[in-house]
């Protein structure tokens, strides 16, 4: 079953290289990035799964935090760009 969640990387800096080897495993799934190291993700799999996807990654060892959490859709607020609305709201 396809959900949306939202990633939250922190306690690091991530090279261009990092962030290409995050987004090259979020090419899996439909995301928008709407942050220096936040994202909103639609995609197969538990949150577990994405969680030991991610922590298998170079670019999130060592020091790297990340969090991930379910978003549910038409309970939310806040002030994002009009592309990052557009997304979020885009039929599924």
């Amino acid at each position: 079953m396809k959900r949306l969640f939202h990633l939250a990387i922190g306690g690091t800096t991530i090279t261009s290289e990092g962030l290409g080897e995050i987004e090259n495993l979020l090419n899996e799934a439909d995301w928008y990035r709407h942050g220096a190291y936040s994202w909103f993700v639609y995609a197969d799999g538990s949150l577990d799964y994405w969680r030991d996807r991610l922590r298998q990654l170079t670019a999130l060892s060592g020091q790297a935090s990340f969090f991930l959490s379910e978003i549910n859709q038409g309970q939310n607020a806040g002030y994002l760009l009009q592309t990052g609305w557009e997304w979020l709201n885009k039929p599924r």
